[in-house]
C-alpha cells in the first residue's frame, strides 16, 4: 500500500481539487492509496514554521516502512524508470511539504529523495503530479496505453 502525506488542505474550492479526485479515483483501481491531509501552520517565521510541521509530521513516518520525500534536489526518473523503481516496492509514503518547504530533520530520516522536476512547484501542484505520475506507473507496469511511450 501506498500512502500520501501533504501539508496543505485542498478543499473542492481549490483549482487542483478536480485533478487530486481523478488521480485518487484512478490509483485507486489499481492499489490502495491513502491521502492524508496536515494543517500547515502559519506564523511570520518560516523556521517557526517548519518545526511545526515536522513535529505535525513525525508521526506519519515513524509508522512507515519507507519514506519518500519530494525535494528539488531529489533524484529523477523518467516515468518508466519511476514505473520499474515502483514495482520493487509495496510500503511507501510520499511526503509532500508545505509552501515553506520541508525541514532538514524529515528529509534525514527519508530513505529517498524524489524530484519532480527541477522547477520549484507549489505544494498544491506537486501533490497532483506526484499523483498523475504513480498513476502513470500505474499503467505501464499494467501495460495500459496511457502512457505513449
Amino acid at each position: 500500500m501506498w500512502r500520501v502525506v501533504a501539508l496543505g488542505n485542498l478543499g473542492p474550492n481549490s483549482p487542483h481539487w478536480p485533478a487530486t479526485q481523478e488521480y485518487l479515483r484512478r490509483i485507486r483501481r489499481y492499489t490502495p492509496l491513502d491521502l492524508h491531509e496536515v494543517k500547515p501552520q502559519k506564523g511570520p517565521n518560516p523556521a517557526a514554521i517548519l518545526k511545526k510541521e515536522t513535529q505535525l509530521l513525525l508521526p506519519y513516518l515513524s509508522a512507515a516502512q519507507e519514506v519518500v520525500v519530494l525535494d528539488e534536489q531529489g533524484r529523477n526518473f523518467s516515468s518508466a524508470a519511476f514505473a520499474h523503481w515502483l514495482q520493487e516496492r509495496t510500503q511507501l509514503l510520499f511526503v509532500v511539504g508545505s509552501a515553506w518547504g520541508m525541514a532538514p530533520e524529515i528529509k534525514d530520516r527519508a530513505q529517498h529523495s524524489l524530484a519532480l522536476s527541477s522547477f520549484t512547484l507549489p505544494h498544491e501542484l506537486a501533490r497532483v503530479v506526484l499523483l498523475e505520475q504513480l498513476y502513470r506507473a500505474l499503467t505501464i507496469q499494467a501495460g495500459h496505453p496511457y502512457h505513449h511511450a
